[in-house]
């Protein structure tokens, strides 16, 4: 290895460790690396594999692992259950106010008959005499 591509080695292994030490679960970009150790896409790609190599085993271990089917079907069957409760507790509401606006709707018609019954008798009503 020649000292030129030694130091470009040396700048590429340190700008994966600092991209990896400021942002431990963010994936590292070939782009990055090559902005930050001042390097093209093709120096990397054609001397440094070990460089590649660093980089996927870093991606690879700051990736989360993806659920596993059982745990999916956890989750949605946790929601499931909250959103059928949800639902019943909103069906019980609406019941509720439904049978608070019948019955003021059934008392407002009653007092309307009344009213009417009422003006009616006044109408009827002989008018006394003023004197």
């Amino acid at each position: 290895m020649t000292e030129r591509t030694q130091k470009s080695a040396d700048r590429i292994m340190e700008a994966i460790r600092t991209l990896h030490e400021e942002s431990p679960d963010k994936q590292i970009t070939i782009t990055a690396v090559c902005n930050i150790a001042e390097v093209s896409r093709n120096t990397i790609y054609r001397y440094h594999k070990d460089a590649l190599e660093r980089i996927r085993q870093l991606n690879k271990s700051s990736r989360p692992e993806p659920p596993t089917l059982k745990d999916t079907v956890d989750k949605l069957t946790r929601e499931n259950r909250a959103l059928t409760l949800r639902q019943e507790k909103l069906a019980a509401l609406i019941d509720h106010y439904f049978s608070a606006w019948q019955e003021a709707k059934s008392k407002s018609e009653h007092q309307q008959r009344e009213l009417a019954e009422l003006r009616k008798l006044l109408r009827s009503a002989p008018k006394p005499i003023n004197g």
